[in-house]
């Protein structure tokens, strides 16, 4: 029997293009969501409460995308948070580890916060 298609070295070339072109797009946009998610990690998790000489930093955050679509987008976030109590000009400092499930909504071409998980 007859080989009807053939390919040539140019469409073989134009595929691989291709493919490595979509697999740059994913692994970019994984990393917009990402740094997205660390922002709002950074949001959440740093604050002061200057009556009671309390704060709280951020340090050490680790995100991961767990499963992502067209339209939503499900973030790991693991890190350390420094809760820092200073009184008497003496500072304590103690570091607890988080866990975050951040979920997201994408709304014309932005990712938005949908739902924030503790874990």
């Amino acid at each position: 029997m007859e080989k009807i298609f053939r390919p040539s070295k140019w469409f073989v070339l134009f595929c691989l293009i291709l493919i490595i072109v979509w697999g740059t797009l994913q692994i970019v946009s994984n990393m917009v969501l990402e740094e997205r998610a660390k922002e709002i990690t950074k949001e959440i998790f740093t604050w002061q409460w200057p009556d009671k000489t309390w704060s709280s930093q951020v340090k050490d955050m680790n995100t991961s995308v767990l499963s992502r679509s067209r339209t939503d987008a499900i973030v790991k976030v693991n890190g350390k948070q420094d809760l820092i109590q200073a009184a008497d000009n003496v500072s304590k400092s103690q570091i607890c580890d988080f866990t975050l499930v951040l979920s997201f909504y994408q709304v014309s071409n932005h990712w938005v916060l949908g739902k924030v998980e503790l874990l």
